[in-house]
């Protein structure tokens, strides 16, 4: 029986931190994938069906309007924060004062 219970302790120590990894890898990649289908002019709602819920929404942008990089025209007035999971690393989408979409960048942290 004692043999047995190692067997199993050992199991779930190598199988609970795979199981882990393959949970973190699919959210990310689906947030990825999210990330890349937004557009410039989407509203708040289609970016909300989109997404999900953001994890903070600011009454200002972090930094003057990007298109993950590349400076854009207008001003952003509200933007949509998404936070990652477990890596230091979050999605930002910036909106003009009409709703709509203008920015979106990522930011990661080495």
């Amino acid at each position: 029986m004692r043999k047995k219970s190692i067997i199993l302790l050992i199991a779930l120590l190598v199988l609970v931190p795979v199981i882990c990894v393959l949970i973190f890898d699919a959210h990310r990649t689906q947030r990825l994938s999210q990330f890349d289908s937004l557009i410039q002019g989407m509203s708040e709602r289609e970016v909300e069906i989109l997404m999900g819920k953001p994890s903070a929404i600011n009454k200002e942008c972090r930094d003057a309007p990007s298109w993950i990089g590349e400076r854009v025209q207008g001003q952003c007035t509200l933007e949509y924060h998404y936070d990652g999971f477990i890596i230091p690393e979050f999605w930002t989408i910036g909106f003009d004062a009409n709703g709509h979409v203008i920015a979106k960048e990522y930011y990661t942290s080495p």
